[in-house]
């Protein structure tokens, strides 16, 4: 878990880096962790992140934390194909 003082710091370098005005950057794993540090980071340097997050509540609350240009991103899970009757597999 990401403490005040760890965001304050992290904050700080992010105010020293390169501006990246319209830059586009996905983030997975941006709801939480090492992610959400990454995506704030980003965003304070001018960066549209997109916010990957399986849950969708979890990602809009990131997103919100996040504040910036981070916008929400649902990743979604590929699907089996069908197995046709009949067939092996």
């Amino acid at each position: 878990m990401t403490t005040t003082r760890d965001r304050e710091r992290l904050d700080a370098v992010a105010m020293k880096t390169q501006r990246m005005d319209n830059s586009v950057a996905p983030v997975t794993g941006a709801s939480e962790g090492g992610g959400k540090v990454v995506a704030r980071q980003l965003t304070a340097a001018g960066v549209t992140v997109y916010v990957g997050s399986r849950d969708a509540r979890r990602g809009q609350a990131a997103v919100d934390e996040i504040g910036g240009d981070a916008r929400p991103r649902q990743h979604h899970r590929r699907r089996a194909p069908a197995r046709r009757p009949g067939r092996p597999g």
